[in-house]
C-alpha cells in the first residue's frame, strides 16, 4: 500500500512511532488494517478510532476508509496537540503556543529531509518562487482553525506542484505563479490595496493618486489571473508583499519621469 501524506510527513519529522495508550483493559490496538482518516496500512497498529479522534474533529469529511475503526499512528500523531507541541520544542522554533495549540493552529513547510517550519506569508512567497527539489508539503492555514496536512497532496516537482490552502488543493505552475506574483504586486507597488487587487474594485481616490495611465495596463495584465485563474490570485493575495512594501510614485512625479528629456526641455523654454 501506498505512503499517504500523513505517513509521509509523520515519517520524515520522526513522529510516526506514535503509539496509542495501553488501556485499562480491552486490546491496545483496532482491529482494522486501513487508517479511517488516511486509507493507509495501519499495520495491525492502529489507534481505536474513538481514542485518536476527539471529539472537537469536525473534519470528518476528510476520512478515507469510513468503515474502518482504526487510524494509523501517523494520523494520530498529527491530530494530537502534545505531538505539536513536542516537536516545537524538541526544534526550539519560535512560535506561540498555549494548551490547545496544535496541528490545526498554524502553516506548515514540511521537506523529505526532515526540515520542518511555520512558515510566514514571506516565507511562503519565496517558496513559491524558488520551489525545493525533492519531495515537500506546503500546507497554508489562513484561520488558525484547520487541519490541512491530511488534505495535503506531496509535492515531487519545481515546475508544477501542489499547494494545500485550507481546504483547497491549488495545482501551481512555477512559471504561471511567477507572473501572476509580478503582476499582482506591481499594482501594490501603485499603492492598491491586496484585496482591491483580487476583487477588481478599486477606490477612485487610490486611482487618481497613482495615475489611470498607470493603472490600465496593469489591471490589463492582472484581470486575466482574476477570471481564470481564481484559486491561484487568492493564493497570491495571501502571500504577496504588500503596498506597504514598496514605495510608490506620485502620479504626478510619473508623468513627469515619463517626458522624454527632449520633451521636458522644451517645455521649460516655452515657459519663457
Amino acid at each position: 500500500m501506498a505512503e499517504t501524506v500523513t505517513q509521509f510527513a509523520a515519517r520524515v519529522l520522526g513522529i510516526a512511532d506514535c503509539p496509542p495508550p495501553k488501556p485499562k483493559r480491552g486490546p491496545q490496538y483496532a482491529t482494522g488494517t486501513v487508517c479511517w482518516l488516511c486509507g493507509g496500512d495501519t499495520e495491525g497498529k492502529g489507534w481505536p478510532q474513538a481514542t485518536a479522534i476527539a471529539p472537537t474533529f469536525t473534519q470528518h469529511n476528510t476520512a478515507k476508509a469510513n468503515d474502518s475503526d482504526a487510524v494509523c499512528q501517523p494520523c494520530a500523531a498529527l491530530t494530537q496537540a502534545a505531538t505539536f507541541q513536542g516537536l516545537v520544542k524538541d526544534r526550539g522554533l519560535p512560535i506561540k503556543i498555549w494548551t490547545q495549540a496544535g496541528w490545526h493552529s498554524y502553516s506548515h513547510f514540511i521537506r523529505d529531509d526532515g526540515y520542518y517550519s511555520v512558515p510566514s506569508r514571506k516565507d511562503m512567497r519565496a517558496l513559491l518562487l524558488d520551489p525545493p527539489a525533492g519531495r515537500w508539503l506546503l500546507c497554508i492555514n489562513t484561520t488558525g482553525q484547520k487541519h490541512t496536512i491530511f488534505r495535503a497532496t506531496v509535492a515531487s516537482s519545481r515546475s508544477l506542484f501542489p499547494v494545500q490552502m485550507d481546504e483547497t488543493t491549488i495545482w501551481c505552475r512555477a512559471d504561471e505563479i511567477r507572473q501572476c506574483m509580478a503582476d499582482f504586486e506591481a499594482l501594490c507597488a501603485l499603492g492598491f490595496s491586496k484585496d482591491s487587487i483580487l476583487s477588481g474594485q478599486y477606490h477612485h481616490a487610490q486611482l487618481l493618486k497613482a495615475g489611470l495611465s498607470r493603472w490600465k495596463p496593469a489591471e490589463g495584465r492582472i484581470a486575466p489571473w482574476r477570471q481564470s485563474h481564481p484559486d491561484l490570485m487568492a493564493l497570491v493575495h495571501f502571500v504577496a508583499l504588500g503596498p506597504a512594501e514598496f514605495e510608490p510614485i506620485e502620479a504626478a512625479e510619473y508623468e513627469r519621469s515619463a517626458v522624454p528629456p527632449q520633451r521636458q526641455a522644451q517645455g521649460q523654454m516655452e515657459m519663457f
